[in-house]
């Protein structure tokens, strides 16, 4: 009876309800269109970028689309990277609402692209560097500025070594780092994976084909290769935390997905066992030890953090999401697929982060979303509007992990006999209204 009384007083005091993501709309009309990555300048300002939502990242579409907002998300502005549907995303970077940058990679996979520059909001697009960098023979993996003067893009080897531009005059001029600055890459090693880099400060981070990772402590001018994966397996994805010693590799041969740790700047690499992340993207939350994985793979689609350096994740939805990105602890978006054609379930394809704590004391939530009895034995009903539609209720504890999940939410009771005595919150995939606390009794 003590514990009872403890959660009332707990559950009185205004217990934080776990974070959710809350759908919002691309923008977009009459188009089915995945997200490849985002870029995040601030609380308001977010840039995303896209491929085919039907075909896939390598078409058969050529899609040169993207989105904005300068409201944090409240509306979302489409446009275009320019008309050569012979070029595809590689990465972006945005500085502000207006100026973003992008690598620009062959639709195709053939060699050739180049960096684009905007400042007009993405209205009209311009090659840097045309004719001096990036020629017929390259490949653009990224490009990347930490303010509008110092940048550097990347690129799979040409020439025998990998190409690395640096610019301290936002663009005008570039100059390729030599290969004297560049340890050689294993036999067949000269390829990277666009998008396959990560920034902090003056560091640099990018993988290679065949497992290496090259990183660079003074922003591109000299380079140091590791070893990630013995067995020379692709690496995919790259994520630091701020204090840029303890970081993840998400790596790749065919259908296999290996993550690897680090906690010595990617000096050395550590596989990690067999773990629900979600194996599309990794990013981490600034100004936490928080990593977020996010997946549009059919059988594993959603999110899911680590709190432990990768070695367990708690899922936090199942909303297919590939982009993902953070400003702060706080904010934070993840984009998966936009749809509006006719005949088509509609998705708005973006999803912000969202701390706020609903509660059914708020006004007209309580009258509608109702969760009893409380405190609960084994079985509890849940109730709410028929118009909501939901198809997944998610069931969390009280220090916001995933305990249950029930598929179909029509289906009443709820069992909930497996889970201990306890707070615990409800809430939903698709109506991010319903957010209700409950208490188990204990035994």
């Amino acid at each position: 009876m003590k514990r009872i009384l403890l959660l009332f007083t707990l559950l009185g005091l205004g217990a934080s309800s776990p974070a959710q993501w809350v759908s919002q709309n691309a923008g977009f009309t009459n188009k089915t269109l995945g997200f490849f990555e985002m870029s995040v300048v601030d609380k308001d300002i977010v840039w995303a970028i896209c491929y085919d939502g039907v075909g896939g990242l390598f078409g058969p579409a050529h899609v040169l689309d993207f989105t904005r907002t300068t409201n944090g998300g409240t509306t979302w502005t489409p446009g275009k990277m320019g008309s050569d549907s012979s070029l595809a995303f590689s990465n972006i970077c945005a500085l502000s609402g207006d100026e973003a940058w992008v690598a620009m990679h062959r639709f195709d996979l053939s060699t050739g692209g180049g960096i684009f520059h905007t400042t007009d909001g993405g209205a009209t697009w311009a090659q840097s560097g045309a004719g001096s960098i990036f020629d017929s023979s390259s490949f653009p993996n990224f490009v990347y500025f930490k303010d509008q003067l110092h940048g550097i893009a990347g690129g799979d080897a040409n020439g025998g070594y990998f190409e690395i531009y640096t610019t301290t005059d936002g663009g005008n001029s570039w100059m390729r780092t030599p290969q004297s600055a560049i340890p050689a890459f294993v036999n067949g090693g000269g390829y990277g994976w666009f998008d396959g880099f990560c920034v902090l400060g003056d560091t640099v981070w990018f993988g290679t084909a065949k497992g290496e990772m090259y990183k660079s402590t003074d922003f591109g001018q000299t380079w140091s290769v590791s070893t990630v994966s013995p067995q020379g397996y692709a690496v995919y994805e790259i994520a630091f935390l701020d204090d840029g010693l303890r970081g993840l590799s998400h790596l790749r041969n065919g259908s296999v997905t290996m993550l690897f740790s680090t906690d010595d700047g990617g000096l050395t690499w550590t596989q990690l066992p067999t773990h629900p992340w979600k194996q599309s993207k990794i990013t981490a939350i600034p100004g936490t030890g928080r990593f977020m994985s996010t997946s549009v793979v059919s059988n594993s689609p959603g999110s899911a953090y680590s709190d432990d350096h990768g070695l367990t994740w708690v899922v936090v939805d199942m909303k297919a999401k590939a982009a993902c990105r953070f400003f702060d602890s706080t904010t934070g978006w993840g984009a998966g697929y936009f749809n509006d054609k006719p005949g088509l379930q509609m998705s708005g394809g973006i999803y912000k982060w969202d701390t706020t704590t609903l509660s059914v004391a708020d006004p007209g939530i309580g009258e509608l979303y109702k969760v009893y009895p409380n405190p609960a034995g084994d079985k509890i009903n849940i109730s709410y509007p028929q118009t909501a539609g939901m198809q997944q209720l998610l069931i969390y504890n009280a220090i916001g992990s995933l305990v249950k999940m029930v598929d179909h939410a029509t289906t009443q009771p709820v069992d909930i006999a497996g889970l201990p005595g306890g707070m615990y919150f409800i809430r939903s995939g698709t109506d991010a209204k319903l957010n209700l606390k409950f208490i188990k009794a204990g035994q």
